[in-house]
């Protein structure tokens, strides 16, 4: 039983970690371990990744080792994310909805303005080489408009996924506190809201990446 079944994956050839019995010997005590299925299957010539990881020790410190992680990471009340700090711009969501707000007012503004200097153009009212001026100054400003707005609503959309993201987390790692390891299908369902995959080299390191990015080693 294997509560890392498809997040957990060999370095080197891709493939992913299976649970396996063993024994230390012939009458003694079974254990599990981790091992690279490529490996399992083909020997060496299939992958290089020779580690055998015992499924315990390293189920509770992976485990753990999340947990400690992502709480840290999600203590928004004590501290702002590198992440959220880089998206939001320290702004709020009320300050967001208003700058989007005022880029819409600022679009059309000059919509209305391009509109009225064609109608000035039909009627000869300018010249030529004035209506291209200054029709050109009004595509130029509604296009760099455009770009920001596109931006912005970008950062506020980005904002609810992390917010989402946030609340998720938490209400995952507090179920997890309370969760029996025999408890496969939920635990699997839990992890999966945590970890994204794991990442298990030759040499038995582990690279952890969550819905908020690599964790640190």
């Amino acid at each position: 039983m294997n509560v890392f079944a498809g997040i957990i994956f060999c370095k080197h050839c891709g493939a992913s970690l299976v649970s396996c019995k063993g024994k230390s010997r012939k009458n003694g005590p079974e254990y599990r371990y981790l091992i690279c299925s490529t490996r399992r299957r083909q020997g060496e010539t299939g992958c290089v990744n020779n580690a055998w990881i015992p499924y315990n020790n390293f189920r509770d410190t992976v485990i753990n080792e999340v947990s400690k992680k992502l709480k840290r990471v999600i203590n928004v009340e004590k501290e702002t994310t590198e992440i959220k700090e880089r998206i939001l711009k320290k702004k709020s969501s009320i300050d967001m909805d208003k700058d989007l707000k005022k880029l819409e007012k600022a679009i059309q503004g000059n919509r209305k303005l391009l509109f009225e200097l064609r109608k000035q153009n039909m009627l000869g009212e300018i010249d030529e080489e004035q209506y291209q001026f200054e029709k050109q100054q009004y595509e130029q400003e509604i296009a760099s408009l455009q770009s920001q707005l596109t931006q912005s609503s970008q950062n506020k959309e980005e904002q609810i996924n992390l917010d989402k993201v946030h609340d998720e987390i938490r209400s995952a790692l507090v179920t997890l506190v309370n969760l029996e390891f025999d408890r496969l299908d939920e635990m699997r369902i839990i992890l999966s809201k945590l970890i994204d995959k794991l990442v298990v080299s030759v040499d038995g390191e582990v690279e952890i990446y969550t819905p908020l990015g690599q964790l640190e080693s």
